[in-house]
C-alpha cells in the first residue's frame, strides 16, 4: 500500500482525459443542413466541464466558428458523445476539471479552414533551447481551489514533443502559477469547488 501511495504522489495532478475515440464525436453526417447549404466553415473552440466521474456536465463557447449553428451542434454534440477519464489530484481524488478542444467544420468543396494554435498564456522571450521549436507550446495543470487560487502545477507529458517539456515545463508552471488567474469552478448546486484545469503557454522569441 505504500508503495502504491508513493507512486500515486509521484505522478502529480492529471487532466481529465478524452476516452475512446474523441475523433467520432463528430462526424460528417453532423453538419448542420442550414450549415451546409451556405457552405458554412469554420473552427468553434469550445470547453467542457467534467465531473468527477468522467461526465460532461456543461459546455461553453470560447471562441465562434462566426457561424450560430456550428457552435450550437458542437456543443450539443459534446454533451451527448463526450466522455472521460476524471481528473485526479496527486493522490488520486477524482475531481472537477475543464477539457478544452476546437472543432473544425469543412466541406470537401471548400478550403480548410485556417487552424491555429491559440495559447491561453503567450510569453515572448529573447531566445529558445535550440532543441525546441518556435514557438514553442507546454500545457499545464493547475490545481484551482474553490476560491480560485491556484494551490499545485504540472507540465502535462507530450509524448510528441518530450524535449520542449523537459526543457520549458518547469517556467511554464512558475509563469503560469505567478500571471494566470483561473476561475473557480461550480458543481451542480453552484458551489465553488477545487478542480484540475488545463492551460497552454505558449514561448516565442520576438520577430
Amino acid at each position: 500500500m505504500m508503495m502504491m501511495a508513493l507512486a500515486l504522489a509521484a505522478t502529480g495532478i492529471q487532466l481529465a482525459q478524452p476516452k475512446g475515440h474523441p475523433e467520432r464525436w463528430i462526424t460528417d453526417s453532423d453538419y448542420p443542413a442550414t450549415a451546409k447549404s451556405r457552405g458554412a466553415v469554420g473552427q468553434t473552440r469550445f470547453r467542457i466541464a467534467v465531473s468527477p466521474e468522467g461526465k460532461p456536465v456543461l459546455c461553453d463557447i470560447v471562441a465562434s466558428s462566426g457561424h450560430s449553428d456550428l457552435d450550437q451542434q458542437t456543443c450539443a454534440l459534446m454533451m451527448h458523445r463526450s466522455e472521460f477519464s476524471p481528473a485526479k489530484t496527486a493522490d488520486g481524488q477524482p475531481v472537477y476539471a475543464t477539457f478544452k478542444s476546437r472543432a473544425i467544420w469543412r466541406l470537401p468543396s471548400r478550403p480548410r479552414p485556417a487552424v491555429e494554435q491559440i495559447a491561453d498564456l503567450a510569453l515572448t522571450v529573447a531566445t529558445l533551447p535550440k532543441s525546441v521549436k518556435n514557438p514553442a507550446n507546454v500545457l499545464v495543470a493547475l490545481l484551482v481551489k474553490a476560491d480560485g487560487t491556484i494551490a499545485e502545477c504540472k507540465p502535462s507529458e507530450n509524448p510528441n514533443d518530450v524535449e520542449t517539456v523537459a526543457r520549458l515545463g518547469k517556467v511554464a508552471c512558475q509563469q503560469a502559477v505567478a500571471l494566470l488567474k483561473p476561475p473557480a469552478m461550480l458543481n451542480a448546486q453552484k458551489e465553488p469547488i477545487l478542480s484540475v484545469q488545463g492551460f497552454m503557454v505558449s514561448f516565442s522569441t520576438a520577430p
